[in-house]
């Protein structure tokens, strides 16, 4: 079981956004992950970024992609259960640990909006379930460098062609690396879209540790 690759905040298709080229090679990475491991279905939500992200392994392994709907997860581990196959699931922060705690019969919560790395392995033998962790090696080689200084402005961005820096007030910083996943969360936190905020203590914090 994983989630989704890295999508696209800076999309025009909010509701369904495409992934990144980081999403895409991620995607491409889960595949070459799971060359030797033999599968009998394909699973994925009815969205882009979970299609894409499902979608090299499909084709690697010739096979279709079959959908669920992550809102009755209860319905669709009971399938995967009876099924008695070896598949991949392709879903959400929400769904991804949810799903594997049902299959184990075990209460897990959501993934962190910033992790895309986790791969869940769940083994099922005569119903009784375990559940093994792993994490995906693969790093995006797509990070934009940028090196600047706001100093003493009433309110300045910084712009990227993946991601809008949030505006900062009488604050110094010195930005060597923007990560799209770690910052695109709080670019849209509780805001609409073109609108702008000042950065926190610890947000500032957060930025100048990369």
């Amino acid at each position: 079981l994983v989630r989704h690759s890295e999508k696209d905040l800076s999309s025009e298709n909010e509701a369904d956004p495409p992934l990144t080229k980081c999403g895409k090679q991620r995607s491409e990475s889960l595949s070459r992950f799971l060359e030797d491991v033999k599968l009998d279905a394909v699973y994925s939500t009815d969205y882009n970024r979970t299609i894409n992200t499902a979608k090299p392994t499909a084709n690697s392994k010739e096979l279709k992609i079959e959908k669920y709907n992550p809102r009755d997860l209860v319905g669709f581990s009971k399938l995967l259960i009876d099924a008695k196959k070896d598949v991949l699931v392709v879903g959400h922060s929400n769904t991804t640990g949810v799903l594997a705690g049902l299959l184990i019969g075990e209460e897990l919560g959501e993934i962190d909006l910033d992790i895309y790395d986790r791969i869940y392995q769940v083994v099922i033998s005569n119903k009784d379930g375990r559940l093994h962790l792993f994490h995906s090696p693969f790093e995006c080689k797509d990070w934009k460098l940028i090196n600047a200084k706001i100093k003493n402005s009433k309110f300045q961005s910084l712009k990227s062609d993946i991601l809008k820096i949030l505006k900062t007030q009488n604050i110094a910083l010195n930005i060597k690396q923007i990560d799209r996943v770690i910052y695109g969360p709080i670019t849209k936190k509780n805001l609409p879209r073109g609108k702008w905020r000042n950065l926190n203590k610890a947000e500032i914090s957060l930025m100048n540790m990369f």
